[in-house]
């Protein structure tokens, strides 16, 4: 491992490679909800290491996913606040249009090339810019920084439904640091349905299932609009 890896622990300088060395460690295997720590290692809730902080908790160990610990504002800072997905009605370009729910999990499904693509628009587009700005409180390295967060595309949202319980679990024992759960509410995805339109994900419904629905994206009137929950592609080590 690297000396920041090992941190203060004692550690011994390999004899083949003087810029790695061996040390005792107490990172685990990223899976569904573990915590992703502030050195991109992951790591057990219950037994997170002194100077270790968490970033997010992972919700897609296949694809490498982590969704961060709070809702963020049009800024990029911490808040559970609702926002109109866009200014004014906009046709994405070079962004899938995605008609049809049985394709979801096919059209507009790679979070982080729609919201490049959606920035590279010019638009005014509050959902993927507040993503795209966000930074975690306790982000030290340059994978965690502004820039590297992006609003999750439907089948992304999906995933992370689909674990909701196991993630929320988590976030509860991360509340000394601030993180929340992830509420029952609409939340804005990247993927694009029309000009007028974009798609969401309701974390919850009557039927106890979540499901996804289109919705104007200009509607900033009190009461409307989705949430923003960015999530992040890390590589592990």
């Amino acid at each position: 491992m690297t000396a920041d890896e090992c941190l203060e622990k004692p550690h011994v300088r390999c004899p083949t490679d003087f810029s790695k060395f061996f040390c005792s460690k107490d990172n685990i295997e990223c899976s569904v909800g573990s915590v992703l720590g502030s050195n991109k290692l992951c790591y057990d809730a219950n037994k997170l290491p002194t100077n270790i902080y968490p970033i997010g908790v992972i919700f897609d160990e296949q694809n490498h996913l982590a969704v961060a610990l709070n809702c963020v504002q049009k800024d990029g800072s911490t808040g559970h606040k609702m926002m109109p997905w866009s200014r004014g009605n906009v046709l994405i370009k070079n962004l899938d249009v995605c008609l049809f729910t049985d394709d979801l999990k096919k059209c507009g499904s790679n979070g982080r090339y729609n919201t490049d693509t959606i920035l590279a628009d010019k638009s005014t587009t509050y959902a993927a810019e507040a993503a795209n700005a966000y930074e975690p409180q306790y982000c030290s390295a340059d994978f965690c920084k502004k820039n590297q967060w992006f609003l999750p595309s439907i089948k992304e949202l999906i995933s992370l439904y689909d674990v909701k319980t196991t993630i929320d679990n988590t976030m509860t024992l991360l509340s000394s640091f601030g993180a929340e759960t992830i509420d029952r509410e609409f939340y804005w995805s990247s993927t694009q349905f029309s000009d007028t339109k974009a798609w969401g994900f309701h974390m919850w419904h009557v039927s106890g299932n979540g499901f996804y629905n289109t919705s104007y994206k200009t509607d900033d009137r009190p009461g409307y609009g989705m949430y923003v929950r960015p999530i992040l592609s890390y590589e592990t080590p």
